[in-house]
């Protein structure tokens, strides 16, 4: 029995070597971010400038529960594995060895989220065109 409970507890504490730590990615508005000119900070870190390798950064509305079925504002993927390490995306401007397929949608006044490798950030567009972060929380319209 002792045996048995050592194996699987070795075991246990092997998978994360074999499966790879997930890192955590940060993802803030880059101060001074404008709607036109929308700015997100990637790095383990707030406010870090440490550079890191991003897999994809994704921007929706905050739909809640139907967030698999509203279409994304705009989807960045990296598609070259040596592309550089990055700690600033620019919305809708694709880095060396990334791609999106679609050109990224208006920003209207409204809630979005913002997901990148594990990453989350919220923010919030006002009438006047104001960008600026809040809580993360699942809204449900």
């Amino acid at each position: 029995m002792l045996s048995r409970v050592l194996a699987l507890t070795a075991a246990l504490l092997s998978l994360p070597f074999l499966l790879g730590c997930q890192k955590k990615t940060a993802i803030w508005l880059i101060r001074g971010t404008t709607v036109d000119h929308l700015q997100f900070g990637l790095s383990r870190e707030v406010g870090d400038s440490v550079r890191i390798p991003v897999g994809f950064l994704r921007v929706g509305i905050c739909a809640g529960p139907d967030y698999g079925i509203v279409p994304p504002h705009w989807v960045l993927l990296r598609t070259d594995p040596s592309a550089s390490v990055i700690n600033r995306v620019t919305y809708g401007v694709e880095p060396l060895g990334y791609t999106s397929d679609s050109k990224p949608r208006s920003l209207t006044p409204g809630c979005y989220h913002v997901f990148a490798d594990g990453g989350r950030l919220q923010f919030e567009v006002d009438h006047r065109q104001r960008v600026y972060a809040q809580p993360f929380a699942w809204k449900v319209k």
